[in-house]
């Protein structure tokens, strides 16, 4: 899959400043052993669940993890999966990827820096990835790891293009809690790029499933329903909105987003239920869990 095409407000040499971080900046966070070897063992077309088990085994953080999530009560299975192998053997050798991929990444989300924005942020992608996981339970969405692991990188963008330049990117935060307009405009505007395009250079850098680069790239989009992967994309995009208005924002001075008419339209297609007032009686399920976010 191409790039999507950037907006008309992203600079190319901003796109291309950035560029440079990723792939050149010893600044930049570097992916996990585990991960480069995830994702490697994913192209391989002679790979097996074996291989993936024991590549995954080898990090013991994110085999917990992975294992927490997988006997979620979302996932619903009867009896406790023991074993990364299990996992893989009833889930599928692309949803254990993608959810490794996730849970892996989070280590790039820098919870123990003094700056509070990267707590803020953490908080806001574990919440947003939990609500994904139980919206698509609710709209039988079959690929949940996948839509897990979708919300927490869906901003991924954004973290990097605040570690790339922390000082100019808390006065987008500034003026967006003065304009109160979408974050990425101020972006295009200060940044010359947003973190749509950001996600998308990374996940394709990195050589992201490509669910995930979508996560990252069309999480704010109005019109979806053209493109590959819509419903993923429009869980996403509900999950981050809801993710704001019970408590876990991106950040204080951002204004709640509003989701678009068109996603709400296919979400409704799909779960004729879906209303205002029935989601704030669902959420009653999940909030418990999303206390415990830390």
């Amino acid at each position: 899959m191409n790039l999507l095409q950037p907006h008309p407000g992203i600079r190319s040499e901003s796109l291309s400043e950035f560029r440079t971080y990723i792939t050149g900046s010893t600044e930049v966070p570097k992916l996990p052993m585990v991960l480069q070897e995830v994702l490697d063992c994913s192209r391989d077309s002679n790979t097996n669940a074996e291989k993936l088990s024991v590549i995954i085994a080898t990090d013991t953080m994110i085999s917990a993890q992975l294992l927490k999530t997988v006997n979620s009560a979302y996932y619903g299975f009867p009896q406790q999966i023991a074993s990364i192998k299990h996992a893989i053997v009833l889930l599928g050798f692309s949803e254990v990827t993608n959810l490794a991929v996730g849970l892996a990444l989070m280590g790039l989300m820098k919870p123990k820096n003094p700056d509070p924005f990267y707590h803020q942020f953490r908080s806001h992608s574990l919440a947003t990835a939990q609500l994904s996981l139980w919206l698509a339970e609710k709209v039988a969405f079959k690929d949940k790891s996948a839509v897990y692991t979708g919300g927490l990188l869906h901003d991924f963008g954004l973290l990097m293009l605040y570690s790339w330049q922390p000082e100019k990117y808390r006065q987008v935060l500034s003026k967006c809690q003065v304009e109160r307009i979408p974050i990425f405009q101020i972006e295009r505007e200060l940044l010359g790029l947003d973190h749509l395009a950001a996600g998308g250079l990374i996940g394709h850098l990195w050589h992201l499933p490509t669910p995930l680069i979508l996560s990252m790239q069309c999480h704010h989009d109005k019109n979806i329903t053209e493109k590959p992967e819509a419903l993923f994309i429009a869980i996403i995009q509900l999950a981050h909105v809801l993710g704001y208005q019970i408590g876990f924002p991106l950040s204080q001075d951002i204004a709640t987003p509003k989701l678009p008419k068109a996603v709400y339209q296919l979400l409704k297609k799909v779960q004729p239920d879906l209303s205002l007032a029935n989601i704030k009686l669902w959420l009653t399920e999940i909030k418990p869990q999303l206390a415990q976010i830390p």
